[in-house]
């Protein structure tokens, strides 16, 4: 019949248009050319935001210009100069992805995974150094947006399984003798429903016992100071880690990293329990002054908080966080 026949001529253009969509139109109904085109190696990124921003290097969420697509997070470096600290990074990514067995398998779930690196070219031509990784979907806010959202700080009990799920990737890099180096709150992401952490941005990472290759230098006052600092001669070690991981959660809680946090006679939180144990053991373990063990490794480190945690809260439970409204 003729009306059969209509149906079926516009079920062939309807068709013919979902197949030609792809050259102007993403499957989410936005036009390509809505968005920033970068150029690394022989894909095509369609930029969709700011991530972050520092000193020395801008950092985007993207989609490769595809169809099934992937997003990814492109690391954008703002000087050639630090060139030499992106492919550090870069070849650290890499040197995690060929870590054995099922333990490893696991943690590579709260790191960023490799993709690619190489120069990106900008849409007016520009050539920058860039690292691409794949995105970890659901980890949505680092420690510092989690500060901002609660100024006096988070009920500690979230920040004990925070801490727990830190030390535990700790425990794993340096099994493998391998230390992060830069455990800052913007480089701590949480997802808060499932309990988890990612430990990104790993620039400044390295092998036990080699020379520390850079610094943050608008957050030294979360790396151990004098006599401490760095431990063994300025040479990478499991206590900067710890050390930093200690000031990271301080923070959390509502202290400043550079402040005498075990100086309080007693803190309460909302259930008027007293958690200054708490406190007092991670200010002990942060670095201040001589008072940071030596050669304190995460697993003794997280042996001894959970015991402190214990003695605390009691026996382990599910404690939720959410993160208010905006």
């Amino acid at each position: 019949h003729f009306t059969d026949f209509i149906q079926s001529a516009l079920r062939f253009l309807d068709a013919r248009e979902v197949r030609n969509t792809p050259r102007v139109y993403l499957t989410d109904g936005r036009k390509r050319d809505e968005f920033t085109h970068i150029m690394i190696g022989n894909r095509r990124y369609l930029v969709e935001g700011l991530v972050g921003s520092g000193a020395k290097c801008d950092v985007y969420r993207a989609r490769w210009d595809n169809e099934p697509t992937e997003f990814v997070i492109v690391k954008l470096l703002a000087s050639d100069e630090d060139s030499d600290l992106l492919t550090r990074e870069a070849q650290m990514l890499r040197h995690l992805e060929e870590l054995d067995g099922v333990e490893s398998e696991y943690f590579r779930l709260f790191t960023p995974r490799y993709v690619s690196e190489g120069m990106a070219i900008l849409p007016d031509g520009t050539r920058t150094p860039a690292l691409v990784t794949r995105e970890r979907h659901c980890f949505n806010w680092n420690f510092v947006e989690i500060r901002a959202a609660y100024p006096r700080g988070v009920d500690p009990r979230a920040a004990v399984w925070m801490m727990n799920r830190v030390i535990e990737i700790l425990r794993w890099l340096h099994g493998h003798r391998l230390v992060h180096g830069a455990v800052l709150p913007e480089h701590l992401l949480v997802n808060p429903g499932d309990h988890r952490v990612l430990l990104i941005d790993w620039t400044y990472a390295g092998s036990i016992g080699e020379h520390v290759p850079a610094t943050v230098d608008n957050r030294l006052d979360y790396y151990p100071r004098p006599p401490v600092l760095y431990f063994n001669e300025e040479r990478l070690s499991p206590e900067l880690d710890i050390a930093m991981a200690c000031r990271s959660v301080l923070y959390l809680l509502g202290f400043e990293p550079g402040a005498g946090a075990s100086r309080r006679s007693h803190i309460m939180d909302e259930d008027s329990v007293d958690y200054r144990p708490l406190v007092q053991f991670l200010y002990d373990h942060a670095g201040y002054g001589d008072s940071c063990p030596s050669h304190m490794d995460a697993k003794s480190f997280h042996d001894a908080f959970e015991r402190v945690a214990h003695d605390v809260y009691g026996p382990k439970r599910f404690v939720p966080f959410h993160m208010p409204a905006p």
